[in-house]
């Protein structure tokens, strides 16, 4: 706000708008942290299965354990847990150093990295690891193998269901007391964090889908189970809450009957998704977000945020080629029918051509896709991606070049006019140009003037489009800006109450 009142002062001297916005952008920049690359928020909670495990299965007595090569094949020093060739989901939205600031000021200045997100400099530790200090930033209890309901994945051995991260997260809260001090501290800090959960697929999987070894499909309809399942989850969530969690993204199941494993169970032709288990898998997903509807209107306190799993999923298996995957029905490393009879196998030579692959085993997105996942989830591409656009501006995908510096400034120029002056967004955005600009036009022309092939788009979340770029062109960055007032206010000051509550 103080920045505002300078900025009408310098206005007043005469100053030109474009060098007060410019001035702006830096100190903002500043002041919210840019130049000390501190995390958005300062710690970061994660309860889930084997799509986000990173460790916590290593040393119990399960057949859910990924710790051995090929598993962590491109993730620097190899295999760790992590049911990937390289790295998850939350790993793509936790690492490195991109602060809030940057989505709000548009520094001209930075060089980004496409997985600088919440803006942690390190992984987050598994819960089988975390000591000391390490747990303020955090920690990672997911389970493979691990559902809502307790004898999910049971035929896999020893894992640890959502009740059982539940308890260990009350451990961690106690650990977290002795380090602040006293309960009040605690309970301010962890009002801060950022809590992700992302169960249910194995409740399906594991459990619902196994009627040899489970009997939930006898005892209830897809509706009833999907009802019993997001029961047991609201109290699960409601017990965090209770524990000081206040920030919370639940993520929505994604499409499990597209997974290599089910394609080569229940698929006749090896492609066609088993529409039996996707359907049910929406049901499940229609009542978690009824669900987060419900808990943010009963908690003023917290804010609970649904992310579409499910829907971001089939958009990539819907137009694969747009972010550069070749095969979506088979596992990169696995056994049989699409490579996902039998899932990927200790020292069992991968594909060579990994991000060409959607799946990297059985059951699991390879790193390609978990980028481009975490990426959405994070920064909400499209309006059905999630229920709160997290970051305004969509973190940037490409180098700040001299294009997109200007661009950028037009942008902040267009936002800050409209806020501060109160300046109507324009209804609509022509645009006319050459290759700067096109963004597919030249697509189906009969013309060596097109680009919708790798690597151009490799920066871009759909990959190639036409774009003459690695990722967006100036008329994407200038469009970003062209939305109505209301939105671009209202979703900032969204946000910064998101992380400030």
């Amino acid at each position: 706000m103080e920045i505002f009142f300078f900025l009408k002062a310098m206005m007043g001297c005469g100053l030109k708008q474009w060098w007060v916005v410019l001035f702006v952008a830096v100190i903002m920049g500043f002041e919210y942290g840019v130049a000390k690359a501190q995390p958005q928020v300062p710690c970061y909670f994660i309860f889930g299965d084997s799509l986000v495990d990173n460790g916590n299965n290593n040393n119990i007595a399960s057949l859910a354990r990924a710790n051995y090569l090929p598993y962590g094949i491109d993730f620097p020093g190899g295999p760790t847990g992590r049911f990937s060739n390289g790295i998850t989901t939350v790993d793509v939205i936790g690492q490195l150093s991109l602060s809030l600031s940057l989505s709000l000021s548009l520094s001209l200045s930075l060089s980004l990295s496409p997985t600088e997100l919440l803006g942690f400099d390190d992984y987050i530790h598994p819960y089988s690891s975390a000591r000391g200090q390490d747990i303020l930033r955090g920690v990672n209890y997911a389970s493979a193998a691990a559902g809502i309901r307790d004898e999910t994945g049971q035929q896999l051995g020893a894992r640890i269901s959502m009740n059982g991260q539940v308890n260990n997260y009350k451990n961690t809260v106690s650990q977290v007391v002795d380090l602040l001090g006293d309960e009040d501290a605690a309970a301010n800090y962890l009002s801060k964090c950022i809590y992700s959960l992302g169960l249910g697929s194995n409740d399906y999987l594991n459990n619902y889908f196994m009627p040899d070894t489970y009997s939930t499909s006898r005892q209830y309809t897809p509706d009833q189970y999907a009802d019993d399942l997001i029961q047991q989850y609201s109290q699960q969530i409601k017990t965090l809450y209770q524990f000081g969690a206040r920030k919370f993204v639940l993520i929505g199941v994604g499409q499990i009957g597209c997974s290599p494993n089910e394609l080569a169970q229940g698929s006749p032709d090896g492609s066609t998704c088993v529409e039996k288990i996707n359907d049910a898998n929406q049901l499940f997903n229609s009542r978690l977000r009824s669900l987060v509807d419900d808990l943010n209107n009963n908690n003023a306190d917290a804010k609970f945020i649904y992310i579409n799993a499910y829907g971001i999923f089939q958009d990539i298996v819907t137009r694969p080629s747009s972010f550069g995957f070749r095969v979506t029905n088979a596992g990169c490393c696995g056994v049989g029918r699409n490579n996902g009879q039998i899932t990927c196998l200790p020292f069992q030579t991968p594909c060579p051509n990994r991000n060409e692959y959607l799946f990297w085993d059985a059951f699991h997105p390879g790193e390609a896709a978990n980028i481009i996942i975490g990426r959405r989830s994070y920064s909400t591409e499209s309006p059905s991606d999630s229920t709160f656009f997290l970051i305004i501006f969509s973190p940037l995908m490409a180098t700040l070049n001299l294009w997109l510096q200007v661009s950028l400034l037009l942008s902040l120029l267009a936002m800050f006019q409209s806020s501060v002056f109160g300046k109507s967004q324009v209804p609509c955005f022509f645009v006319l140009g050459d290759s700067f600009v096109d963004n597919g036009n030249n697509n189906n022309l009969e013309t060596t003037a097109k680009v919708n092939y790798p690597p151009y788009g490799i920066d871009f979340l759909e990959g190639p489009t036409g774009r003459f770029s690695n990722g967006r062109n100036i008329a994407d960055i200038i469009g970003l800006s062209l939305v109505s007032l209301s939105l671009s206010l209202s979703l900032s000051l969204y946000f910064f109450d998101y992380l400030s509550l």
